[in-house]
This record gives structure tokens, sequence and C-alpha cells, in this order.
């Protein structure tokens, strides 16, 4: 038996009220009729259980109520708007250009150098990749240097024999 039917059952009519206000007159009633201990018992396994929404219907009655604001307020409150409105003073333009002028004299020469940074460190990996090539390729004509002049060493002996 869920909240609604509860404040159904006790005899309260139903007024024009909203779910939260439903839900407190059921509450309402449960601490009337219900003991404290089986009320914590509830309220524990109410937690666990998810929440229904509930279907509150909206009477008749308010179908037939015309709207707040008439075509005559709306045109009255446009005319408020066009009268209270302000434009902006050359000052306030002037200050916000000097705002963006100083952001961007401040933020164009960090980007630039930043690119630049980029950049440097792109052809110094470049160029440290390119010595380490160098460096493998001394080391293998090292050994190639090597073993011709050993072969040139040995030859004039092995011929002398």
């Amino acid at each position: 038996m869920n909240n609604v039917q509860k404040v159904a059952k006790s005899g309260i009519k139903k007024p024009n009220l909203d779910k939260s206000a439903m839900e407190i007159l059921a509450r309402i009633n449960n601490h009337e009729k219900a003991p404290i201990k089986s009320q914590k018992i509830q309220n524990k396994t109410q937690a666990l259980k998810p929440k229904k929404a509930l279907n509150l219907r909206p009477d008749d009655s308010s179908k037939n109520t015309k709207p707040k604001d008439s075509t005559d307020e709306k045109i009255e409150l446009l005319n408020q708007a066009d009268e209270s409105e302000e434009n902006i003073s050359f000052y306030q333009l002037l200050l916000v250009f000097l705002v963006i002028f100083i952001a961007l004299v401040v933020l164009l020469p960090k980007v630039y150098i930043s690119n630049q940074i980029y950049y440097l460190s792109k052809e110094v990996s470049q160029l440290n990749s390119k010595k380490d090539v160098l460096l493998e390729e001394k080391s293998l004509l090292n050994s190639k240097i090597e073993e011709i002049s050993y072969k040139q060493q040995i030859l004039p002996m092995v011929e002398q024999r």
C-alpha cells in the first residue's frame, strides 16, 4: 500500500496538492498510527526499495483558468524592458578592448615561444638520432680499419716465410 492509498483511506480529501505535500500528509498519518520500532524497520526497508513515482492527476478546474499573462501584460513588460535597456558607454568599450589587448600582449609571446621551443626540440632530437647513426658508422669503420691494418701486418710476415 503506497502513501497515496494510505491518505485516501484515512478520509482526508485530496486538495489540489503537489507530490511532496501528499507525501508529507502520508508521513504524518503513518507517524500517528505506527509504533516507533516498526517505523524504524519500515524506514530501513524503504531505503533498500526503489522509490515509486506518485501518479497524481491534476484537477479539471485548473484547465478552465486563463493563462496568467495576457497579451496586454506581455506588451507592457516588453515596453518596460525596452525602456530600461542601457547602452554600453565609450569608456566601458574602451576598457574591454584594453583588457583584450593586454591579454593578447601577454599570451601571444608565450604561444610563439612555446612553438619555437617545440620546433627546436624536434630539430635537436633529429640531430641526436643522426649523431647516434654516425657514431655507429664510426665504430664500424674503425673495426674495418683494424681488420685491414691487421691483414697488412700479417701478409708481409706470411710472404717472408
